[in-house]
């Protein structure tokens, strides 16, 4: 979510891992969690088509990010889905195709 609250390297600003250094913190990279695989959604990965989500990216983050979703599912449960590992580039959903095209990943 890219908004005045959530625009912040010191605070949080995404769902997953952030990797910064030094001091004042610079942005490595950004391991980002989508909400849903297989269809839209507004909490999706910003790199899913059709557009994945009316998310910004902060602009500290750039195109230095990974997003992709482990619910496979039509919906959001309070379920560890573990069929299908984050960030490894693998089981992608139709819609995430982009987003496992990163180079690099």
């Amino acid at each position: 979510i890219s908004d005045i609250l959530h625009n912040d390297i010191n605070s949080y600003y995404v769902d997953g891992v952030s990797i910064t250094r030094g001091s004042p913190r610079q942005h490595i990279w950004t391991l980002m969690a989508g909400v849903i695989a297989s269809y839209y959604d507004d909490g999706n990965c910003p790199c899913n088509t059709p557009p994945g989500s009316t998310q910004d990216i902060q602009s500290f983050i750039g195109n230095d990010y990974f997003c992709e979703s482990g619910n496979p599912d039509n919906g959001s449960t309070n379920i560890l889905y573990t069929d299908d590992p984050l960030w490894d580039g693998q089981a992608c959903g139709l819609q995430e195709g982009n987003c496992c095209a990163a180079p690099g990943l």
